[in-house]
């Protein structure tokens, strides 16, 4: 069973498969400056969670309570590239290295394939390793870019209430995020 309630900026997963076996709480928030402070102090990654959710509100409360007191709390960033320029002379970049998508849009291994895919065959169809660059990063730019925005834009955290509301909607139907 997986389980979200949304707003805009923040989000929380509950993740349950078995009986038996653990649940797994996924809360996420947006910001637009990283917590730094946190990263070194488990207690303060606890406070900064359980601070983004103060309401009493959905399952969130059952989700706090046991992640205060969890003695395996991952905390990190999400965080994107945005590179100016995929090639530089005889090297291109692909995949991460060139346009990390983020993991809460759910895309990295598809558009990493397709932009390797791409790059091949500009190689294959230009005798010129900068034009077949120039063409690879014409081609894969805008594709690459609309799947960065997906984390932020319509994925599992979105500033926006209209975004929110179309992910859940389709949550609930069983449909994709």
């Amino acid at each position: 069973m997986r389980a979200r309630r949304s707003e805009p900026g923040r989000s929380a997963v509950v993740d349950a498969y078995e009986p038996a076996e653990p649940v797994h709480g996924f809360p996420t928030l947006v910001r637009d400056t990283p917590p730094f402070e946190a990263f070194r102090d488990p207690r303060a990654q606890r406070v900064l969670d359980a601070s983004q959710f103060p309401e009493l509100v959905w399952r969130v409360p059952w989700l706090v309570a046991p992640m205060r007191a969890s003695e395996d709390l991952f905390f990190d960033i999400v965080s994107q590239i945005h590179m100016p320029a995929w090639a530089h002379g005889r090297v291109a970049l692909t995949g991460d290295a060139a346009h990390t998508t983020s993991f809460l849009s759910g895309q990295g291994s598809s558009v990493a394939l397709v932009g390797a895919y791409v790059l091949a065959g500009e190689l294959a169809s230009h005798a010129d390793h900068a034009e077949a660059s120039a063409a690879y990063e014409r081609r894969m730019r805008r594709f690459a870019e609309r799947n960065q925005a997906l984390a932020t834009g319509g994925g599992t955290i979105v500033r926006g209430r209209l975004g929110t509301g179309r992910r859940d909607l389709a949550g609930q139907r069983g449909g994709p995020p």
